[in-house]
């Protein structure tokens, strides 16, 4: 968990304390990894096993396709404690348990977001979540949304154009984010996604 001592100065000076909130971590991937990605899409393509959405999202129209990948060669838990460790040294850690712990990455899919498709705002399951973009046809707006210590909500807004393409965020799996839409192309725009879990040893 986050925590900050916010110690007096002994030199009497009025001091400037920043609160601490949690952030993300990003990071451009390497192409053999990307190319792996689009190979295990190629594969779920054929089986077409459908990703139930979270949040409960499910029933809403205008959903991008979204199916269950498999990391058949493990190649996920290869990158992804680069990025926790990152994360934890930045933030601390998003959770608390009194016991030894391994991370896992709970499930993975992709998203195939057409013209006008949305995904409305919704948090994930787990402890952190990812996503890659991987094809950005069109710039669309990915939203992070977040309370600020006032009370109120701050937004984290990405424009993802072709610049994003094969960059990935880390991010706690309860921060609400959501995705909107784009209107001036027929190309699809495909991201993977995923999310971490903490299991007792």
């Amino acid at each position: 968990m986050m925590s900050y001592n916010a110690a007096p100065a002994k030199d009497k000076k009025i001091q400037s304390i920043t609160l601490p909130n949690y952030g993300l971590v990003q990071n451009k991937l390497e192409d053999s990894f990307v190319k792996y990605l689009w190979n295990i899409i190629d594969i779920a393509k054929q089986n077409m096993i459908p990703n139930p959405y979270e949040g409960g999202n499910n029933n809403l129209k205008g959903l991008p396709l979204s199916i269950k990948l498999n990391d058949k060669d493990n190649q996920f838990l290869k990158i992804l404690p680069d990025y926790v460790t990152e994360y934890k040294n930045s933030f601390g850690e998003p959770f608390e348990v009194e016991h030894d712990f391994e991370f896992k990455l709970n499930d993975v899919w992709v998203n195939f977001q057409k013209e006008n498709e949305f995904n409305a705002a919704h948090c994930h399951s787990g402890v952190y979540s990812f996503v890659i973009w991987l094809k950005c046809p069109s710039p669309a707006t990915f939203q992070f949304t977040y309370p600020t210590t006032l009370g109120g909500l701050n937004h984290l807004v990405y424009n993802t154009d072709s610049s994003y393409e094969n960059m990935m965020i880390l991010f706690p799996a309860q921060l609400l984010h959501q995705v909107y839409p784009f209107y001036d192309t027929s190309e699809e725009r495909v991201s993977v996604a995923g999310n971490i879990g903490i299991y007792q040893k």
